[in-house]
């Protein structure tokens, strides 16, 4: 060996600590070959490329998952969102879709109706109509945060009537 460059199988195999059959084997399997040598000349490898090649080598195997891995992996992730839906932290899409369709509506309908009240209550007066909109928002904001989907009572349009002046 000169220069980190070896020749022969049997040179590799001693370096490697295994025999020329396993060399021939790694070969096969992608091992890197600097220069394959002809009849009667030995192939050429750099050690440090035939190391990194074995390393990862075995990396690959060890990351590989074994279909026993892999249905332990699925169980648990069956289990913990399982445990998620059981404790209210998981909720299919549809819900949650029709809930806020509903929040955002309501929001909607009580901003628009907001508007027209403040229009007409303060239409001569800017800041007086600045002052009721900010009002008709938080108003709107503060019934979706406590409201559930859905929910809107004679009370609750009342209450937000009196907050903006209607």
């Amino acid at each position: 060996m000169s220069d980190g460059y070896i020749s022969g199988q049997q040179q590799l195999a001693l370096a490697h600590g295994v025999s020329d059959v396993t060399i021939q084997a790694w070969e096969s399997e992608g091992m890197p070959v600097l220069e394959r040598g002809g009849q009667g000349r030995p192939n050429r490898y750099r050690l440090a490329d035939t190391i990194v090649w074995r390393v990862d080598r075995e990396l690959k195997r060890v990351r590989e998952e074994s279909p026993r891995d892999q249905l332990d992996r699925l169980k648990s992730q069956q289990l913990a969102m399982a445990i998620a839906k059981d404790q209210k932290m998981l909720v299919p899409a549809g819900q949650v879709e029709s809930a806020l369709a509903a929040r955002i509506i309501a929001t909607r309908e009580l901003l628009l109706r907001g508007r027209t009240w403040a229009e007409h209550d303060a239409e001569q007066d800017p800041v007086r109509r600045k002052a009721l909109r900010g009002e008709i928002v938080e108003a709107a904001l503060r019934r979706v945060a406590t409201a559930q989907a859905g929910d809107v009572s004679d009370d609750e349009e009342d209450e937000d009537e009196d907050a903006t002046g209607a």
